[in-house]
């Protein structure tokens, strides 16, 4: 899939469907930078469907360094991998935000996809849309560092976007520059610099915790044709 085509993560249930769902399991609350599953634990017995909150999806260099690799929100499960093929985790999900999340086990998940009408459909679309998210991404690992991150910004702003007070498209979701940088395989200097190209190129403009998409055609473009 080009780089600049934005592809979000479907969200697993309907709205009716996603309530039976987290009935199932008891709400937990987790602070920012409290993990929601550590991939050292081992098997955490469940998934978890995020009911509040962000969090953001990591995984471990061979330094022990955890490189951002998702960022996930309000309708989505992490933790669904190990409870389909009953492994150990192999990311580490970590709360961005103050989260609330339900646990579900594994016999409850595995009783729900066998009863509910649609279920292991919806669960297929958004393992279908996980696969081709990961896939856009490694696609631009050849790109310069401005271009990933452009890219990145743009889906972001396609799955978390809010109404902005500077700009049509405000990104309200914290990550640091470390987890831009990690994100793009760069440098927290380079990712700086890259973000600070962008912002004088009128595309974007960004604070702690935000960034403005201010010029989206220009942004694609630049992705598109860079």
């Amino acid at each position: 899939m080009p780089m600049g085509q934005a592809v979000a993560s479907e969200p697993v249930t309907t709205p009716g469907v996603w309530d039976e769902l987290t009935a199932m399991g008891a709400v937990r609350s987790f602070n920012t930078d409290e993990h929601l599953i550590r991939w050292q634990d081992g098997d955490p017995g469940g998934l978890l469907a995020i009911v509040d909150g962000l969090c953001k999806v990591c995984v471990s260099t061979a330094e022990g360094r955890e490189v951002l690799v998702a960022v996930r929100g309000v309708g989505e499960i992490v933790g669904e991998l190990s409870v389909l093929t009953g492994s150990v985790p192999s990311a580490s999900v970590v709360a961005l935000t103050p989260v609330r999340a339900a646990m579900i086990e594994r016999a409850a998940f595995d009783h729900w996809l066998d009863t509910t009408e649609g279920a292991g459909r919806r669960l297929s679309t958004m393992l279908a849309a996980r696969i081709v998210e990961n896939t856009r991404l490694q696609v631009g690992t050849h790109q310069r560092v401005d271009v990933r991150l452009a890219d990145r910004i743009l889906y972001l702003s396609d799955r978390f976007m809010v109404p902005g007070k500077r700009a049509p498209k405000t990104i309200e979701v914290p990550l640091t520059h470390d987890d831009y940088a990690a994100w793009v395989g760069a440098t927290r200097a380079v990712a700086t610099r890259a973000l600070g190209a962008l912002r004088d190129r009128g595309h974007i403009d960004f604070g702690r915790g935000w960034i403005d998409v201010c010029d989206r055609a220009g942004l694609e473009q630049f992705v598109l044709e860079t």
